[in-house]
């Protein structure tokens, strides 16, 4: 596979790829989303991805308050992508019902949602040898063989192939910092685990000391960083 990823490669076929239309599939995706399988893994995804923002919602606050989680639309018992979705992309997206695949859509949360688009590619095009393709700014699912690429979020915002593959291998299309995982290899970093493993402690206080927990956390990290500070000074001083 590692050969249809060199810069040779990717730039005698850079036009050729492109981001399949979920459209054209809509009967046979439509339903595959409404699978149990399928929308336990969107509600892995979401909830790991709803951990990771509740973090990001403690230091921006400086563990002042508590975040709290996000429960499933009425009537429904998983979460959805769209209810994590802050961008404002989805206003132009014309009139009528949107398109059930558009629930499943969430923008800046790609190196977690392609767990949930790798089980979907997988399922909807079989004949296709999908994989993941990770670097620091963007992780894709795709085809490098067929030069497809699996991202019905980035197809939503009419992102196209082409700035996928420049977010991944750089404006060269040479760039060397990513790393390549079969289906079966493709999990959350070490990072996304002990985040979500912290939000399961945490929310398994009663609600009334969660924020105390939290504030206590806060004021550990404090210590931790004027010991690194104090240890710092005296490196410099010597």
């Amino acid at each position: 596979m590692q050969n249809y990823l060199t810069p040779e490669y990717l730039t005698e076929t850079y036009l050729d790829w492109k981001i399949i239309d979920p459209l054209i599939y809509a009967r046979k995706l439509n339903q595959l989303l409404k699978t149990e399988e399928i929308r336990r893994v969107f509600d892995e995804v979401t909830r790991t991805y709803e951990a990771i923002r509740r973090w990001e919602i403690l230091e921006w606050d400086d563990f002042s308050t508590y975040p709290k989680l996000i429960k499933p639309l009425e009537g429904e018992e998983y979460l959805l992508p769209v209810q994590m979705d802050t961008m404002d992309w989805r206003w132009d997206l014309g009139a009528g019902r949107p398109a059930l695949y558009l629930d499943y859509c969430l923008s800046q949360s790609c190196h977690w949602r392609a767990k949930a688009d790798l089980a979907v590619a997988q399922r909807l095009l079989p004949e296709y040898d999908w994989i993941v393709v990770s670097s620091e700014k963007h992780t894709m699912v795709c085809c490098p063989e067929a030069q497809l690429i699996w991202d019905p979020t980035y197809f939503a915002m009419e992102v196209s192939a082409q700035s996928a593959l420049h977010t991944v291998f750089g404006e060269e299309l040479d760039g060397i910092d990513y790393e390549v995982y079969e289906p079966e290899e493709f999990e959350w970093t070490e990072h996304t685990r002990y985040i979500v493993g912290i939000w399961n402690l945490i929310d398994g206080y009663p609600e009334a000391d969660r924020l105390r927990i939290v504030q206590g956390m806060g004021e550990q990290l404090d210590e931790y960083r004027n010991e690194d500070a104090a240890d710092e000074r005296e490196l410099v001083a010597a």
